[in-house]
């Protein structure tokens, strides 16, 4: 018998209600449970997410399920807003660390026979978010390749000046001490490149903290001003030192990547590549102007789509995954198409101070 067939209260109108609820919403798991918060009717599909755990849930609360960022969501909304229905995204539902699921919420209020009831709706969205960062993981890897491949001619250069320096030494060269601080500097040149390219290709994690977008910016320009030239592009940079964001660093730099080479591919015939940094209305607005053939109209409104591209060999991923982590901290990506030729990018983050 699984747990849906059970229920607490022995008024049948009540049951009935549910048992209808649960036959016209088959395709849903969902629990309920009342005023005092207490676990009294789970479906068929929410019994099967959690097999036998899911006997024990209808003797406890609705909050062994929920961790407490997401409880207190729930219960200021309905001590605000008795009446409204609630939904919340990527909730963590479980009843210990062993077994969790990700998913959607949808949560109604409803009155039954003078009694409060509250029906939760879960949609397990486990297998997508996991889907999610491997895609995202894999373009990381893609576009770290690629800009490898811009680098290489950059990296041969210190290397070939270290080895002739090295060989003049072996020869009995005098002025070894000047030789040795150029040998130096081409070194920490190479270690520069190769900790920001591994900066890019690092795994995401969810952790925020307040960054300046002038910082993130200039961790990524070495490896950017590279590819820029040796693309013949002129990458130039201007920023507010004062843009404060609570965000995820290497997301965010990320993004910055994922634009700046979008940029450069457009413009086969070099030119320049503007990225604006500046404030407005509490939000750090980021542009990105470059000098390609441009977009049109139509074809803006597909670009965020996965595996839309209009470039030969382009995968379509690159503007999908900059749209998903722009998604994960509340920003805005606007794309128009320039008066004179190419597009502006601007992405739009809200400053730490304007978060809620």
């Amino acid at each position: 018998m699984y747990p849906h067939d059970l229920f607490t209260d022995n008024k049948q109108s009540e049951k009935n209600v549910f048992d209808w609820y649960s036959h016209n919403h088959q395709e849903k798991a969902f629990i309920v449970w009342g005023e005092d918060k207490q676990l009294m009717y789970m479906s068929k599909s929410f019994a099967e997410l959690f097999l036998e755990k899911s006997k024990d849930l209808l003797n406890q609360k609705w909050t062994t399920l929920f961790n407490k960022e997401t409880q207190k969501k729930i219960s200021e909304h309905y001590a605000t807003h008795p009446t409204n229905q609630l939904m919340l995204s990527s909730i963590h539902i479980g009843m210990d660390k062993t077994k969790t699921i990700i998913c959607d919420i949808v949560i109604d209020r409803i009155r039954i026979c003078e009694n409060t009831f509250y029906i939760c709706q879960i949609e397990n969205k486990t297998y997508v978010k996991e889907l999610e960062e491997i895609i995202v993981d894999s373009q990381k890897s893609l576009l770290s390749a690629q800009l490898a491949a811009g680098l290489v001619h950059e990296i041969r250069n210190p290397l070939t000046s270290i080895k002739g320096f090295i060989q003049l030494i072996q020869a009995g060269i005098e002025q070894k001490e000047d030789f040795y601080q150029v040998i130096i500097s081409e070194i920490e040149h190479l270690e520069k490149i190769t900790t920001e390219l591994l900066q890019i290709a690092k795994p995401f994690k969810g952790d925020m903290k307040e960054e300046y977008i002038h910082e993130l910016i200039q961790d990524i320009s070495l490896v950017m001003n590279i590819q820029s030239n040796f693309d013949h592009i002129h990458l130039d940079i201007i920023c507010d030192d004062n843009l404060l964001v609570t965000c995820n660093g290497p997301q965010i730099k990320q993004i910055f990547v994922n634009l700046l080479l979008n940029a450069m591919e457009a413009m086969e015939d070099g030119g320049l590549i503007s990225l604006n940094a500046y404030e407005r209305d509490g939000f750090a607005v980021i542009d990105i102007i470059d000098e390609g053939e441009g977009v049109n109209k139509d074809i803006i409104k597909e670009l965020d789509q996965p595996f839309f591209t209009t470039k030969e060999k382009g995968t379509g991923l690159g503007l999908a995954i900059t749209k998903h982590l722009l998604d994960l901290h509340e920003a805005k990506l606007h794309v128009k198409r320039n008066e004179t030729k190419g597009c502006t990018f601007t992405v739009i983050l809200p400053l730490t101070n304007n978060q809620l």
